[in-house]
């Protein structure tokens, strides 16, 4: 007699998710002469059939169906335990009068069982404090046993809080196996005198152990205790001496003054601008209550500020609870003078006749008493072409030369400068314009001598002009007397440079006249005016004249007869002025008398 124990498979296997079952069959090998009962009894992970950890009876009577087998399907006990794969234990007993039956063992079953519970879960709480707590207490909560335990790492870092205001350790927390709950870490809070913002301390969870974070940063909010800071910052100015000048230095004063709670962290912050030259100002500290705190700022005025230039900056009293600013400024000297003319002088090439091509100019005596000379024009003017030179910029500004890099043709050129200063003012260019001669070939030896073209020669040596009197300033600069009567144009804004037979109605939106009777000896100047015995007023002239225009004056302007005028000059290529730029004059001037002459007699028809 035997008792056989068949596995389906050769095992039995279950898992707690359906849960699935398995079965094993029981059956004896022989008719037994007494009923035979197996008592199945599963642990407490298993169902046989009667619930968890209950026995069954299977009941073998003594006859032929002893021998048909008896099946027992086993079923895992679906719990919140996390166990992993795991076995349960089902154990028999055999019991019978039969003399032979109980005798016998029946073998264990060990059941595999497949685990279907999740890791517990680990959560940490935020919690706010007032600053004299005393102690801040956060805690820790897992959710879910296991049979290994749990346990998690956790560590402080500063928020908007730092090591001044709070102590405490890192360190980790444990949960013995089968066991869930609550746990506490805390941190040690410093109680100051500082009127502060809300601050906050951050704990981080790390490195769980057999557990899973769903919430592993938790924050511990301070609320201050103390009176908030009421923070005033007053901002001056001062100068190394009565003007501002650039490169002066100039040095701030910064007063701070707190009449509320102290305060640490205060930022006290001055950032130049970039007229200014020197080191931004930042400093960080504490300012206790009632306390007030002063600071200096020390700056240069940038060389490249400028001339009247208002600088203004702002100084900044910051903390998290207060904040105030205040603005100082100054205005560097004001430039708004051209150089002066005084003594301007063009030295050469003057009056000569000359084979060199690229001539050297001199000139000198350009001032400026505010900002300095800094650079000069130079405007070269011939009957051949018509060139401006670059900009001449010299360290030096009291005196220049200028050599052309390119060579000057043949001709009569004349030619003049014109200064500027550091601020920008353009002086006037120098009047009169200066006159040489470039030729290569025959030389006529007594012009060299003595500078003058041969026979007479008109030449404007000066104009001025304002919105309602233009000044003209002739010159006879030839050999001979100019005894023909001639007409002189001004223009305002030509629209192209004046030539003979273009009176000024035909190239420029105003102008004016003037018909000269007078004889002029060599070297002889005559000035003529508005209202003068020979200016022609309306309709000949503009009653007045704009303001900032480019005023030119031509000599012997118009003979339609001829091709040089009405005076045969000895050279007929000087006759135009060098421009000048009309103001506004004296407002105060009387108005000029602009009666016309009696008579047109000895002047050529226009």
């Amino acid at each position: 007699a035997a008792i056989i124990l068949t596995e389906s498979d050769g095992s039995t296997d279950v898992d707690e998710f359906g849960p699935t079952s398995d079965s094993y069959s029981l059956q004896l090998t022989s008719v037994p002469a007494e009923t035979v009962t197996i008592t199945v009894a599963p642990d407490g992970q298993l169902d046989v059939g009667s619930g968890p950890g209950t026995a069954i009876d299977l009941t073998f009577a003594a006859d032929l169906t002893a021998l048909d087998p008896q099946t027992v399907t086993v079923t895992a006990v679906n719990d919140t335990l996390v166990e992993g794969t795991h076995s349960g234990t089902i154990n028999h007993t055999v019991s019978s009068d039969d003399l032979v039956y109980p005798t016998l063992v029946v073998s264990d079953v060990i059941v595999s069982i497949l685990d279907d519970d999740l890791l517990p879960t680990l959560v940490i709480s935020d919690v706010t404090v007032a600053e004299d707590v005393g102690t801040a207490v956060i805690t820790l909560t897992l959710s879910g046993r296991n049979v290994y335990g749990a346990g998690v790492a956790y560590a402080f870092s500063d928020g908007s809080a730092d090591s001044s205001d709070y102590s405490a350790t890192n360190g980790s927390l444990t949960w013995s196996a089968n066991t869930s709950g609550t746990k506490t870490i805390a941190a040690l809070i410093n109680d100051d005198s500082y009127g502060e913002s809300t601050e906050t301390i951050n704990i981080t969870l790390s490195t769980p152990l057999t557990a899973t974070l769903v919430d592993g940063s938790g924050v511990i909010t301070i609320t201050d205790n103390d009176s908030a800071p009421n923070l005033d910052i007053a901002k001056t100015v001062a100068l190394s001496g009565t003007t501002a000048w650039p490169g002066d230095p100039v040095t701030y004063t910064l007063v701070i003054s707190n009449s509320g709670g102290s305060a640490d962290n205060v930022t006290v912050a001055d950032m130049l601008p970039a007229a200014l030259d020197g080191q931004d100002f930042t400093w960080t500290g504490v300012i206790t209550a009632n306390a007030v705190v002063t600071h200096t700022v020390v700056a240069t005025i940038d060389t490249d500020a400028g001339y009247g230039t208002f600088i203004l900056n702002t100084a900044t009293a910051s903390h998290a609870l207060s904040f105030d600013s205040a603005t100082a400024g100054f205005a560097t000297i004001d430039d708004v003078t051209p150089p002066s003319l005084t003594a301007a002088r063009l030295i050469s090439p003057t009056d000569i006749i000359t084979a060199t091509r690229r001539p050297t100019f001199v000139w000198e005596g350009f001032t400026d008493d505010i900002s300095g000379v800094i650079s000069y024009t130079l405007l070269i003017s011939s009957s051949n072409d018509s060139v401006s030179l670059q900009s001449i910029t010299t360290a030096a500004v009291m005196e220049s030369v200028f050599t052309p890099t390119v060579d000057l043709a043949n001709g009569v050129y004349t030619w003049t400068v014109r200064a500027y200063d550091a601020a920008g003012n353009a002086s006037a260019y120098v009047t009169p314009a200066a006159t040489f001669t470039i030729t290569q070939g025959g030389i006529y030896l007594p012009f060299i001598t003595k500078g003058l073209a041969s026979g007479p020669d008109l030449v404007v040596d000066e104009v001025t002009a304002t919105a309602s009197q233009v000044t003209i300033t002739l010159r006879n600069a030839g050999t001979e007397a100019v005894a023909d009567g001639f007409w002189v144009d001004a223009y305002f804004n030509p629209t192209q440079e004046p030539t003979l037979n273009k009176p000024w109605p035909t190239i420029a939106p105003a102008g004016a006249v003037w018909g000269v009777t007078k004889s002029l000896a060599p070297g002889e100047s005559l000035t003529l005016t508005m209202g003068d015995a020979y200016y022609f007023g309306p309709p000949d002239s503009s009653a007045s004249f704009p303001v900032g225009a480019t005023v030119y004056v031509y000599v012997d302007s118009v003979n339609h007869n001829t091709s040089y005028g009405n005076v045969k000059e000895g050279n007929e290529s000087n006759n135009l002025s060098t421009p000048v730029i009309s103001t506004a004059g004296d407002s105060a001037a009387a108005a000029p008398n602009i009666a016309a002459p009696a008579s047109r007699a000895g002047l050529p028809e226009r």
